[in-house]
């Protein structure tokens, strides 16, 4: 203002209003020159004169030279972030009003004249019906997010049957459409391969891979079902996985998702029958998981069962083993302990079966060798007596007892030796076939 006054030679004393109550009274009471903005009634019945200074020069301005008019400020108000979804008709009622600045002031000193703004704004649309009807919106002139509806509430295409819009629904989307009227939207519903499940909506959603649609007007894509896959988006329906072959959830979207059935097992890209009496083949089995398996106890993995062994080699050929113990099952050539063959029947070299387990050769017990020196003693006695007998030098008057050479009578216990076999066979507890006691004479 200082500038102002300087540079235009404007005779000015500048003074601060204590408040706004005290500036409408300043202003009111005294010929100034006061600061205002349009449109506004405080004043408007003093009908002031705005003071126009040369255009507003930013350069100037930022130069410190201040003699051009203020940059003035621009005064708005947001009613909604949203008006046009909730209230379009209204919004765009609101966007076609057009008055002139000093046609707004005329108006607002007429309100303050007669008191009511009311009449004044009554009178105003009769004088004006022309102009403002022409701000009313078409009724078929719809916005997106809706569409053009007939009587009957139902969506139609274009204007002929149409006769205002309705809010587009799930499965359908807004789109536009411009006539001799001139722009306005239709819902139409969303194309096989697309879906929207919301309403106001101004497109429809391609369906993601392992989904289809095949309708029109969907709301939501379906996951391919077990046994087919989708590798592509906006698709209409989903691909068989073939003979043989399933899937492992719904929605697959690769044809690598595609497995062997229950029942079955694949190798080198082939599903192959899978003997289910000695093994077990869950969906998605393959030879490379058999060949992992641990243990039995895991049935979303291929195993051997208990008491069948399958050749490594050859891991779809199983045999049953002679006993359950020898064959734990799982991966293929799996025996227990140190047994080996195609049944698990035998030792490995350096090892015999013992206690209910392969044990090294040179680890024989005490009790085993001992038996078998007794046995070979005994042989040698049998073979002792047939030889006497057979010769006719030995008399035996049973079975039991013999004696040598031409001893007869009685013979003294002292002098009477019981054959070692019948000792040992007593000893162990059982009734040997016979004993061969020697009477030797005095």
């Amino acid at each position: 203002m200082m500038q102002w006054s300087t540079a235009y030679g404007i005779p000015a004393a500048i003074a601060i209003s204590g408040g706004w109550s005290m500036f409408v009274k300043h202003v009111q009471s005294h010929r100034a020159l006061h600061y205002w903005w349009v449109p506004d009634a405080t004043f408007i019945d003093m009908l002031p004169e705005q003071l126009q200074f040369a255009r507003h020069s930013a350069n100037e301005w930022l130069a410190g030279d201040k003699k051009t008019g203020g940059q003035g400020s621009y005064v708005s108000k947001m009613v909604s972030n949203n008006l046009q979804s909730k209230a379009g008709r209204v919004r765009e009622f609101v966007s076609n009003i057009n008055f002139e600045l000093p046609e707004v002031q005329s108006l607002l000193l007429d309100v303050q004249r007669s008191g009511s703004s009311y009449n004044v704004s009554c009178k105003w649309m009769r004088d004006n019906r022309a102009r403002w009807s022409a701000w009313k919106p078409v009724e078929t002139s719809c916005y997106e997010g809706f569409g053009l509806v007939d009587a009957s509430g139902s969506f139609v295409s274009n204007r002929t049957t149409a006769v205002g819009c309705g809010l587009c629904q799930a499965g359908t989307a807004s789109e536009e459409l411009i006539d001799d009227v001139g722009r306005t939207f239709q819902c139409k519903p969303c194309p096989p391969g697309y879906s929207q499940p919301n309403t106001y909506s101004t497109q429809c959603e391609p369906c993601p891979k392992g989904t289809s649609a095949s309708m029109y007007g969907s709301t939501r894509c379906t996951p391919c079902n077990e046994g087919d896959y989708q590798p592509d988006a906006a698709q209409t329906s989903c691909i068989p996985c073939g003979a043989s072959r399933t899937t492992l959830l719904l929605g697959a979207s690769s044809l690598a998702d595609c497995v062997c059935q229950e029942g079955k097992i694949e190798k080198l890209s082939t599903c192959m029958e899978c003997d289910e009496q000695s093994m077990h083949c869950p969906r998605g089995s393959t030879i490379e998981k058999l060949e992992a398996a641990d243990g039995t106890t895991d049935l979303k993995i291929p195993f051997v069962k208990k008491g069948f062994f399958s050749n490594p080699e050859e891991p779809l050929d199983t045999y049953r083993c002679t006993a359950e113990l020898f064959c734990p099952g799982g991966s293929p050539g799996v025996c227990f302990g140190d047994r080996k063959g195609l049944t698990c029947g035998d030792c490995a070299d350096g090892y015999y079966w013992a206690s209910n387990q392969c044990e090294p050769c040179g680890a024989v017990s005490t009790a085993w060798a001992l038996s078998v020196t007794l046995a070979l003693v005994c042989i040698f006695w049998l073979l002792l007596y047939a030889n006497l007998e057979l010769y006719g030098k030995s008399q035996c008057d049973d079975v039991h007892h013999c004696s040598l050479g031409n001893a007869s009578g009685p013979v003294p216990k002292s002098r009477r030796f019981e054959h070692r076999c019948c000792a040992v066979a007593r000893w162990l507890g059982s009734d040997p076939e016979f004993c061969l006691t020697l009477y030797l004479q005095p």
